[in-house]
């Protein structure tokens, strides 16, 4: 694993190949690995787009608009050996450090060594600040502008993946 530590850190783009949410697309939340003691293989707490955001176009209405760029977010463990990463890096761009926050916060509240997605509620409230940040960040992306290095990685992560 002597490679991956330096491409697998937080905010590189991965694309997902096993699993429920296997071909979309998520974001290194932090990254681990040695492992821990519930799981033992090297692994990664990342947010991805289950559900990505819908073409739009000028003659849309607004309240169609709204409706169309809606985005369904997840939270998971992933392990290593089941992510591929992409060139991409977004760890800026989108604002993760107010997750990070809100997990490490979570994590102390617990005072023991559980993960904090294993309280639902709690997976539940970030699931939601997730699809509030994401909706963010693609309503205020220009679509249509290529010079701009980090609107071409945010339009990397917003569109689906065709295969």
């Amino acid at each position: 694993m002597g490679k991956s530590s330096k491409i697998l850190k937080n905010g590189r783009i991965i694309i997902l190949l096993k699993g429920r949410f296997a071909g979309r697309k998520a974001v290194i939340i932090s990254a681990n690995e040695s492992g821990t003691k519930a799981r033992r293989y090297p692994h990664c707490l990342v947010a991805g787009i289950d559900r990505y955001p819908r073409k739009v176009h000028k003659n849309m209405s607004k309240a169609r608009i709204q409706r169309r760029i809606k985005v369904k977010p997840f939270v998971k463990y992933v392990n290593l050996n089941h992510v591929m990463p992409t060139r991409y890096a977004v760890a800026s761009d989108l604002e993760l450090n107010a997750v990070v926050k809100m997990i490490e916060k979570q994590q102390e509240k617990t005072n023991d060594n559980t993960e904090a997605l294993a309280n639902a509620d709690f997976k539940n409230t970030l699931g939601k600040h997730l699809k509030k940040s994401f909706e963010k960040k693609y309503s205020g992306l220009d679509l249509n502008d290529n010079t701009d290095e980090s609107n071409t990685r945010l339009k990397f992560f917003f569109k689906r993946l065709r295969f």
